[in-house]
């Protein structure tokens, strides 16, 4: 058996605590960080072992051991001083910060509090987080958790303090070490952790997708792809890698609602695919979800005259939220269908810009049935669609919906798609709509015109209508 040989014995200490400190605070609080001394010893084979010989926690260590309990209040203690030992533990380099959070212990709890229960609050996320530590962060917890292990409060001391390390370690590389050593408040401290809450959840999404990489490294990856404006520690080759993941993983979670044969179906639109869920999160995956396959690739591939692509990415985001305010899927494939048979005819832009700003169900209805009608004559022979009137300021109509060349004459129409028990005013709008185009037949902007009804009149309103010698017509 070989001989064992102490060769040489070394002390180490966290910051801020000098060795005569720790016997002269032996049995008092121990301000600042943790401090512990190692005895380093190697046989004659070379074998080399470490052990901790001593350990002493910090004040919050010390804190949670004398008020941690197992009263009411015993489990808030510990989970408290959980959080701002963990929180100081992050810091431990910056000796200002430091001594203001132990001068101010209940304002810079209340400042870390909403970003660390943010991380907490996702148990997965949260024990993948801390899985991906590295061991002596882990070892330094262990440390300063005062209470036995299988306890409540032992529990309750780690996810605090956890939850504050992991938060203060995400803050500090969201606003930079010089941000941090510039803070002289718990107020200021609040601000710049609240102005990360704003990305929690982007963030939160890349970190669950990109497991077995440090924090360090999955929040630098975001931080790139997000502002491009820090130095990070992550090697190049890992964050050209995870750059791609950044952008993945804000739809990750509405792409698993949508069906794998969905999705390949839709080759060729995977952009503008992840560009609605982007945009509309659950609500444009369960839209996909529900609209047919043809529907979709002319709704993403649809390019109409007149329209450049950010109205028709506006066009696309408020069909989901008309979906969402009722109007049925089947409906808004007839209309993606109809708009792409007209999607070369003169005004038609006129017409998405009216759906991408529609924001009730009812004005979609009209819409739809004036690119209905449209859709169903023959298309050769529109000469334009919703061109203003300019008859002014409040006269009827504000725009002919629909001109046709029909024969030697152009002629006007006025598409109406209402429900005639519920609408008070026929006599009156009909009349004015009726004058107006009386006045455009006048000055020559068309030779003709006809009020079309999606269906057909009651006969009290026929007899009206033909009495009063206005042309109409109707759908069905």
């Amino acid at each position: 058996m070989a001989g064992i040989g102490v060769k040489r014995t070394t002390f180490k200490k966290e910051p801020f605590i000098s060795f005569f400190l720790i016997f002269l605070l032996l049995f008092s609080f121990v301000p600042t960080s943790l401090a512990y001394s190692n005895i380093n010893a190697n046989d004659w084979n070379g074998n080399y072992e470490t052990a901790l010989v001593y350990h002493r926690p910090s004040i919050y260590g010390q804190m949670a051991a004398r008020l941690g309990s197992d009263t009411i209040y015993g489990n808030e203690i510990a989970g408290n001083l959980g959080t701002l030992s963990g929180l100081s533990a992050a810091i431990a380099e910056i000796p200002e910060l430091v001594i203001l959070i132990e001068d101010d212990p209940g304002g810079f709890l209340a400042g870390i509090r909403d970003l660390a229960g943010s991380i907490a609050s996702d148990p997965s996320l949260f024990a993948d987080l801390i899985a991906s530590l590295p061991d002596a962060i882990k070892d330094k917890q262990r440390l300063e958790n005062p209470y036995a292990e299988g306890t409540t409060l032992h529990s309750r001391f780690a996810e605090g303090w956890y939850s504050g390390y992991v938060g203060t370690q995400i803050l500090s590389m969201f606003v930079g070490a010089g941000e941090l050593k510039a803070v002289t408040s718990s107020g200021r401290f609040a601000e710049l952790a609240n102005s990360v809450l704003t990305k929690m959840d982007d963030l939160k999404m890349l970190l669950r997708t990109t497991k077995g990489l440090r924090i360090t490294e999955r929040v630098g990856a975001f931080l790139l792809d997000d502002a491009a404006s820090l130095g990070l520690t992550a090697p190049a080759d890992t964050l050209g890698k995870i750059k791609t993941a950044v952008k993945q993983a804000r739809v990750m979670n509405h792409l698993t609602n949508i069906g794998n044969s969905k999705i390949t179906s839709l080759s060729g639109y995977h952009n503008e695919l992840v560009d609605i869920l982007l945009r509309t999160g659950d609500d444009g995956a369960n839209f996909v979800n529900k609209l047919n396959d043809v529907a979709l690739k002319d709704m993403f591939s649809l390019n109409v005259r007149g329209a450049n692509s950010q109205l028709m990415g506006k066009f696309r985001i408020n069909l989901v939220k008309l979906n969402t305010r009722s109007v049925p899927s089947g409906e808004i494939e007839k209309f993606i269908g109809n708009t792409d048979k007209l999607k070369d005819v003169n005004g038609i832009d006129r017409v998405v810009r009216r759906v991408s700003t529609a924001g009730d169900p009812g004005n979609f209805k009209g819409v739809a049935f004036e690119v209905e009608y449209a859709a169903s004559r023959n298309i050769a022979d529109i000469i334009e669609m919703g061109r203003p009137s300019g008859l002014g300021l409040g006269k009827k109509p504000g725009d002919i919906d629909l001109i046709m060349q029909e024969g030697t004459k152009k002629v006007g129409y006025e598409l109406k798609d209402r429900n005639f028990a519920t609408w008070d005013r026929f006599n009156g709008d009909i009349k004015e709509i009726n004058d107006g185009f009386k006045e455009l037949v006048q000055k020559g902007t068309i030779d003709d015109y006809k009020i079309m009804f999606r269906e057909v009149p009651p006969g009290d309103l026929i007899n009206w209508l033909n009495s009063n010698n206005i042309p109409w017509g109707y759908f069905i």
